[in-house]
């Protein structure tokens, strides 16, 4: 784990955005370094804002799920495939996620065609832990993708909602017992930080999350 916090810091810290964006003309968006020379796939999700999907996730990071699906089916500790755990992860917006977290007739139709919803059923706090990431996680990705189209100048990040976003993470992430779920509370606020700029933050929320000597 902390060899994957490593990276993500270096290559955001070690050089001014400016120098660190590529442009890829056949995918047609930024990014801040090379993806193919990412070692770890899973990490794809906190490192490339491709916009191309709202406020769902990348078409790069579905290319990338065997990792990172197989990090939430450990997490989940059953067996499920990665087709109904993608849809969850990477398909449904916001609204369809908080809509099945608080409806169980709409939750108990979905969950008849997917294992993973089928789990929300039965367990309802599997239901209001996950969902509350992910829901959570929707939020930043849209903050994040912001600015990605370079010819719209009104298309900015919102410094006061990234704050609020990563005041609201660290409650997160001080409430959450699950380490796999105060990992990604952790990584998002420490892209949070980044995004606003604030270095010295990004580095002392580091070595809050991730203390030396810890895994």
């Amino acid at each position: 784990m902390k060899k994957l916090i490593f990276i993500f810091l270096a290559s955001l810290l070690s050089s001014n955005i400016s120098f660190t964006c590529w442009f890829d003309d056949s995918a047609v968006h930024y990014s801040f370094f090379d993806i193919e020379e990412l070692s770890d796939p899973t990490m794809i999700l906190f490192l490339d804002y491709e916009a191309g999907l709202g406020l769902g996730y990348s078409e790069k990071a579905k290319d990338a799920e065997d990792a990172n699906l197989s990090d939430w089916k450990k997490y989940l500790k059953v067996k499920v495939s990665e087709t109904d755990l993608a849809a969850l992860i990477y398909t449904m917006t916001y609204d369809e996620i908080a809509k099945l977290q608080k409806d169980r007739i709409a939750l108990s139709k979905a969950a008849a065609g997917n294992a993973v919803l089928a789990l929300w059923l039965s367990n309802s706090a599997l239901r209001k832990n996950m969902g509350n990431y992910l829901l959570f996680a929707k939020k930043c990705e849209e903050q994040a993708l912001k600015g990605s189209d370079y010819w719209n100048e009104d298309d900015k990040k919102d410094l006061n909602q990234l704050k609020k976003f990563s005041d609201e993470g660290q409650k997160a992430y001080n409430k959450e017992k699950d380490k796999f779920l105060k990992n990604r509370y952790a990584f998002q606020v420490i892209r949070a930080a980044f995004y606003m700029q604030k270095n010295d933050d990004v580095l002392s929320l580091f070595d809050r999350f991730f203390p030396k000597g810890t895994e």
